[in-house]
């Protein structure tokens, strides 16, 4: 049983660290195509709006391991430091989404709802992974 709980909290941290880095890279999309083309159709808000409902995943997942992670698999050396990857992630996409809202014209679906939230989100599940990570530590410097 112990087993397979070290697998089911890898597997959720592998999930969020997927899940976040497909959310940025449809981002990371949707702003290549307005610096492109200055507009998206309806397709590309869709696609806006599912990067963001990929990072609000990744933000639950993450939320989820920081409450209830409770395997030594989440502080190994292999695993350690995947909360300040999906921290930095969130700083990529921050800032062409605050340029984006400054600087662009309205972009509907991408300057209004869309890259700003899904910076903090990630910015958010870095945090709560970081925070699991410290709390197994801490259980484990207990025992």
């Amino acid at each position: 049983m112990n087993a397979s709980r070290i697998d089911s909290d890898r597997v959720l941290v592998i999930a969020t660290l997927i899940t976040g880095l497909v959310g940025v890279s449809v981002f990371l999309v949707v702003y290549l195509t307005v610096m492109s083309y200055g507009t998206l159709n309806e397709t590309g808000t869709t696609y806006a709006r599912l990067a963001l409902y990929i990072l609000a995943g990744t933000l639950i997942l993450s939320i989820y391991l920081a409450l209830a992670a409770r395997s030594r698999a989440l502080s190994t050396p292999g695993m350690s430091g995947i909360g300040w990857l999906l921290i930095a992630a969130g700083l990529i996409l921050g800032f062409p989404a605050l340029g984006g809202t400054i600087g662009l014209n309205p972009v509907p679906g991408v300057t209004s709802f869309g890259g700003v939230a899904g910076s903090m989100f990630l910015v958010l599940a870095g945090s709560a992974l970081l925070q699991a990570e410290h709390n197994v530590r801490e259980r484990n410097d207990d025992n």
